[in-house]
């Protein structure tokens, strides 16, 4: 049974804890798209607001995120200096972290931040240690992990893009069909880490996507532009 996990776009933290508010109750994990506005064109929060004053509460453990107690951050990092964003983000309480392959200028470099990722904050993504999580845009080929094939625990998983616009939600973007070819690829080549997909997923590919072998889900407009989001999520559960 693939996890589904709703995703949201963040507009200011008002939006995020009223989002995450309407599916805290029925799902595990949420993910949260965090855009600087150079590395895709939309910005979030806090990214829409210089100094934010929420975030800053939230880095300085005066606040926590919404809802902590009852769902796990995935954190999906549409930036183009991770590395400068990443510890804020574990201090916040993230689960896992993602961050694209494209933000870095070559191979070497993302093999670099992900040895040091995992020799500051752990090997494993145990209740301990945060996650750490590649993401492949549609163009990306999926050759480019090949770099990590000698230590393959310096991720704990791949995210695949299934739309070719990123950074967007609630509007029509097309469902990229290759991405059901890639998940199975990946999924042959990589044994036992987890594959999300996210982009445009409906009721129509989830099913193809389930059964090519992705393991998460994640689903922005099909689960928050819906008539019911609770029957709309117990239904993507039972594909």
């Amino acid at each position: 049974m693939s996890e589904i996990i709703p995703a949201i776009i963040p507009k200011n933290f008002s939006d995020l804890a009223e989002k995450v508010s309407l599916v805290a109750n029925f799902v595990k994990t949420v993910h949260v798209d965090i855009n600087d506005g150079k590395f895709v064109k939309s910005k979030s929060w806090p990214h829409s607001s210089p100094n934010d004053f929420d975030f800053e509460k939230i880095l300085k453990e005066e606040e926590g995120m919404p809802y902590w107690e009852k769902v796990e951050y995935e954190i999906h990092l549409m930036v183009s200096d991770p590395a400068s964003e990443i510890d804020n983000w574990i201090r916040a309480g993230s689960k896992r972290v993602l961050v694209h392959y494209e933000s870095f200028p070559s191979s070497r470099e993302f093999k670099k931040f992900t040895e040091e990722f995992k020799e500051k904050y752990g090997m494993n993504g145990s209740s301990l240690f945060p996650e750490l999580g590649v993401v492949l845009k549609t163009e990306t080929p999926i050759e480019v992990l090949a770099v990590l094939e000698q230590s393959v625990k310096l991720i704990d998983s791949i995210q695949l893009m299934s739309i070719a616009t990123i950074g967007f939600q609630g509007i029509n973007i097309p469902f990229e069909t290759s991405v059901i070819d890639r998940v199975s690829a990946v999924k042959n080549k990589y044994e036992g880490i987890p594959v999300s997909v996210d982009g445009s997923i409906n009721m129509e590919n989830a099913q193809k996507l389930i059964d090519a072998g992705a393991d998460r889900l994640i689903i922005g407009g099909a689960i928050f532009q819906s008539e019911d989001i609770t029957d709309t999520i117990e239904v993507f559960k039972s594909l």
